[in-house]
């Protein structure tokens, strides 16, 4: 999953936007009305539900048909959890747990670091009750180098069959560079903390390693440019918006784009 190809706007490992950004007039368009960050995460999502349109970086081929917020208890990385099925299905085939942070520090000795982890590995093993198909994904603000970290090490992860060819692979002298192999190191220990639990016991090397591939081999990084000073993937929802808007001019679309944070506030 985290190889699919990248959305048109929603920034993926180290991408950048394709075209230029577009303008318009809203109290939204310059980071105004007091919209969240993670409400603006999901105006997205919600936009792309609305339009019945795949969503290249996060589900393929598949159109997004439900997007839900706050799922806890039955989801660890709740803030929103996204449903997705292909054209021919009337059920999802695809749950991915999203947990929004605007700028998260992956480092052992961090403990929201930790907590976040610790949800990301709870919502990766959790199985769906429909059955479908699960992955977890971490949404920061606009691009960021642990987060760029994390994307590189899931893209490997996901080529690599186990946890011993992905280790392997990343130790290789003079295959990747110092500061990706520092951060997975970093990532291993947060995974290994995790899985000591209350009790303190240093888990075997052997099961913390392949905890975090799986972790890695099921997660999905995003950094859209929603705050400023780039909001461009914020102005650029308007025109995705602009295929159901009755009146299809950017006045309207910006309108509906409020009006869905409004709703997701």
């Amino acid at each position: 999953m985290s190889n699919s190809s990248s959305d048109n706007s929603f920034t993926k490992a180290s991408r950048t936007p394709t075209g230029a950004p577009s303008t318009g007039h809203s109290p939204y368009a310059t980071g105004g009305g007091g919209v969240t960050f993670e409400r603006k995460v999901a105006v997205h999502f919600l936009a792309y539900m609305l339009v019945g349109t795949g969503f290249a970086s996060v589900a393929g081929a598949r159109r997004i048909v439900r997007v839900a917020f706050q799922q806890a208890p039955t989801e660890a990385a709740d803030d929103i959890v996204l449903h997705a099925a292909l054209p021919d299905e009337r059920d999802p085939s695809l749950t991915i747990a999203l947990a929004v942070r605007r700028a998260p520090k992956v480092v052992k000795s961090d403990g929201n670091a930790q907590k976040l982890v610790g949800q990301l590995l709870q919502a990766g093993i959790a199985t769906p009750n429909n059955g479908a198909n699960r992955h977890v994904g971490l949404v920061v603000a606009g691009p960021q180098r642990y987060a760029e970290q994390l994307a590189q090490l899931a893209d490997i992860a996901a080529k690599q069959s186990d946890a011993n060819s992905f280790f392997n692979l990343v130790a290789t002298p003079g295959k990747f560079s110092a500061d990706l192999r520092r951060r997975l190191e970093h990532l291993r220990a947060l995974v290994q903390g995790h899985l000591a639990g209350s009790d303190g016991q240093t888990p075997n090397r052997n099961l913390t390693e392949r905890r975090t591939w799986q972790l890695l081999n099921r997660l999905i990084v995003l950094m859209p440019r929603l705050e400023s000073p780039d909001e461009t993937d914020w102005i650029r929802i308007a025109d995705t918006l602009m295929e159901v808007v009755p009146d299809p001019s950017r006045e309207a679309a910006f309108a509906l784009r409020d009006k869905l944070a409004a709703l997701a506030s």
